[in-house]
């Protein structure tokens, strides 16, 4: 906000205005609200008196995407609050500007917040309400609690709903679908989708919030069509941001990759949405994600290349797992939505054909599956698949004839070998129209690749292989590559009959697609996204059900995150399979994961009444407040140790008067930090009074020894009005004794937390 201009007090204080602004308060308070233009009209030297104005129209502005005004706002609602020592108004406005800063990038400000809000909802998350545990939500990747987003989405939509905020249950139901993508139940998605389509039955201004959630619904099931259809119904202007603009990407998104006509039309408004959003981190990235598939999907190369470093570097300034999820995302979307003619080694782009083997076999060309492929003998079929597994696309004729015809003599193979190539020969030549497709050549059976121009098996392998060559040194590009390599695989050629060297072939795949899984399972519990770690652990025992690794992972992650009933149910399934299926017992070292992690996660249980090792950075349990006060030739000292919390506020308020009672006149307040636990708001509110009596008084008040959280959170409320924070007593009293003789020094009461 801008400095405040001279003003008349005489026009500040005329009674019209003065009774004017207490009805809008009295409007706000009554769960109303006042019209932006309103609130526009007021100037700014009124408007600086009301911090529940001020939070308002810093609403408005974030309702805008005026997100620069929103945080100025915001900053002086929030300095106004804990003025006034209301606390929770200020624990809204904390919440609402920590949603602010986390779209443009203030970290530090968010980081001190959310550490504020994550202490006040341990003891009662009743107390921040639903903004505060959805700012937690919003933000857990700054305070590494991952794996506590989808429950602290939960609790905030319970907490809206208790407080009659059908819009804020909304709200959080779309942030909950867009973040957590499809990690997110079928069944909490499909009744968080029946809720909000209830409320919308109730309000019709809730009606595009019911309309844009089934939208996110149909995209993370790339059902592209229906998407596309329920974002053309909904008028976005009724949205506020910044859902109005995700609604609009969206939109585009699911036209493109729907393919329908007129999609191209929308790139003006992007443009549009790109410059009003300049701030906004996380729509940058939805913007640089959207042209990156445009480009991908119209095989224009140096473009996609630009808008990946674009997006590339947006996801590095955000450092928000979910945006990597949404980068992921993209990526595999483009690998099924677009054939990979642009990344082609073996030929030109659109000179050969793209052979599937994963599923069944298949040959598609310039985006067309061929119907069909006729084959008169199935063993010209095995030959071409064996061949396309082999390096090079070629093998000696003598290991071909021992693999595919292991049941015919030795004076026969050559025979059949003959026939065989020269099946394959005519059918490619009769229904893809190719020449000479295979050579025979000096003993060595090859396939010519000028017809060949991706092999999505081969693809699958490199993609592998380019995943375990980065696992070392970037887990980050490591899980890009395997994640495309895990949406390619499928069933091997599934219409082909078992035989020894197709079975091994298989059982090679089965046992490279378990790999990947197990380590995108490692690096997503790593990176605290449970769901997707889950996933994979059950997609490896599904892969290698008789896998002894698969088993474990599963153990440890499931007694990780506290879940020791099924990892238990888990152990006891594999040690049947071992008794039934393999005659064997579990190996001792997965049973000692289960059990150290199992008494782990319950010490941490016993330890910290249930909450995860987080929260043990965090009080577990309110040490009572002890005051001691001494006196000096200039200073009163108080010792606070303990923490400063609502129920010690009394005690602290008793000393507002001790400085009258203060030897040789001094005028000076030291509070000393040193031995504090936390702050919480109710003590915060009994600091901001005890300050405020003393400096109301003429004296002055110091403090020192804050730890560097609450430094921060002092300032950000406005704390250092009333007190001046130095690095130690020696630095303050250094300050006082240079004031001048020992008469007109100001003396110091001391206050150690």
């Amino acid at each position: 906000m801008c400095p405040l201009q001279q003003e008349s007090e005489a026009f500040i204080n005329e009674p019209q205005f003065t009774d004017a602004i207490f009805e809008m308060e009295r409007t706000i308070l009554d769960g109303g609200q006042i019209d932006p233009e309103t609130l526009s009209s007021i100037p700014d030297a009124l408007l600086l008196t009301s911090p529940l104005l001020l939070q308002q129209q810093g609403w408005h502005c974030y309702r805008r995407g005026r997100l620069n005004e929103a945080v100025s706002y915001f900053k002086d609602a929030v300095q106004g609050f804990a003025s006034q020592t209301f606390q929770a108004r200020l624990l809204d406005a904390l919440s609402q500007l920590t949603l602010v800063c986390l779209r443009i990038g203030e970290w530090q400000d968010a980081r001190t917040i959310l550490a504020f809000l994550k202490t006040e909802a341990m003891y009662n998350s009743s107390s921040v309400g639903g903004n505060g545990m959805y700012a937690l939500a919003c933000g857990a990747f700054i305070t590494d609690d991952m794996p506590k987003q989808s429950e602290w989405y939960r609790l905030s939509q319970s907490l809206y709903l208790e407080a009659g905020d059908a819009f804020g249950y909304a709200e959080a139901g779309l942030a909950s679908l867009l973040d957590s993508g499809d990690r997110m139940d079928e069944s909490v998605r499909e009744q968080l989708l029946l809720r909000i389509d209830q409320k919308a039955a109730l309000s019709s201004g809730l009606q595009p919030y019911g309309q844009l959630a089934r939208g996110l619904a149909y995209s993370q099931a790339c059902q592209w069509n229906e998407a596309s259809a329920i974002y053309s119904s909904i008028d976005a202007e009724l949205l506020p941001y910044p859902w109005s603009v995700i609604c609009r990407l969206k939109r585009l998104e699911s036209a493109l990759l729907a393919s329908s006509p007129g999609a191209s039309e929308d790139w003006e408004l992007v443009n549009e949405i790109a410059e009003h959003c300049r701030p906004d981190i996380a729509i940058q990235i939805q913007i640089a994600g959207l042209r990156y598939v445009s480009a991908m999907l119209e095989h224009h190369e140096n473009e996609a290349k630009h808008w990946q470093r674009t997006l590339k570097s947006w996801l590095e300034l955000s450092g928000n797992p979910i945006h990597t999820a949404w980068a992921r995302r993209w990526e595999e979307t483009v690998c099924v939505c677009s054939p990979p003619n642009h990344s082609s080694s073996l030929a030109p782009s659109g000179s050969g054909w793209l052979i599937s083997c994963f599923g069944k076999l298949r040959f598609s060309k310039s985006g067309t599956e061929l119907p069909s492929m006729k084959w008169k003998r199935k063993k010209a079929m095995v030959l071409l698949v064996y061949l396309l597994t082999q390096p090079h696309f070629s093998a000696p004729k003598e290991r071909v004839m021992v693999a595919l015809l292991p049941d015919v003599s030795a004076d026969r193979m050559n025979n059949h070998m003959y026939v065989m190539i020269h099946q394959l020969k005519q059918t490619l030549k009769q229904e893809l129209n190719m020449e000479d497709v295979i050579q025979n050549q000096d003993g060595v059976l090859r396939l010519d690749t000028k017809w060949i121009q991706d092999v999505d098996v081969v693809a699958y392998l490199n993609l592998v292989r380019a995943g375990d060559q980065a696992w070392g040194s970037d887990r980050e590009l490591a899980a890009e590559q395997y994640v495309r390599a895990r949406r390619l695989y499928g069933e091997f050629v599934p219409e082909l009959q078992s035989s020894d060297w197709l079975d091994q072939y298989r059982d090679y795949l089965a046992d490279t697609q378990s790999g990947i899984v197990r380590r995108l399972a490692v690096h997503y519990a790593q990176r605290g996204l449970n769901d997707l770690a889950e996933s994979c652990c059950r997609e490896g025992i599904e892969l290698r059900p008789l896998a002894e690794e698969g088993y474990a992972e599963m153990i440890r992650l499931l007694t990780a995150a506290g879940r020791t009933l099924e990892a238990r149910g888990w152990y006891a399934k594999w040690e049947r399979l071992c008794r039934d299926e393999l005659g064997s017992q579990p190996l001792p070292e997965t049973k000692q994961v289960l059990l150290e992690n199992a008494a782990f996660a319950g010490k941490e249980a016993s330890s910290s009444d249930g909450r995860s090792p987080e929260d043990k950075k965090l009080p577990h349990n309110k040490t009572p407040l002890l005051i001691q006060s001494r006196h000096s030739r200039s200073s009163l000292v108080l010792e606070l140790r303990g923490d400063v919390t609502a129920e010690a506020g009394a005690d602290l308020l008793t000393y507002r008067d001790e400085r009258t009672r203060l030897r040789g006149g001094t005028k000076t307040l030291i509070i000393n930090f040193q031995k504090a636990g936390y702050v919480d708001s109710g003590g915060l509110s009994a600091l901001v009074r005890l300050a405020r009596a003393v400096t109301d008084d003429g004296s002055r008040v110091f403090a020192y020894g804050l730890q560097q959280s609450s430094e921060a959170l002092f300032r950000l409320v406005g704390m250092t009005r009333y007190m001046m924070i130095y690095p130690d007593e020696y630095a303050i009293e250094q300050r006082l004794s240079s004031l001048g003789s020992p008469h007109a020094e100001p003396k110091a009461a001391r206050i150690t937390f």
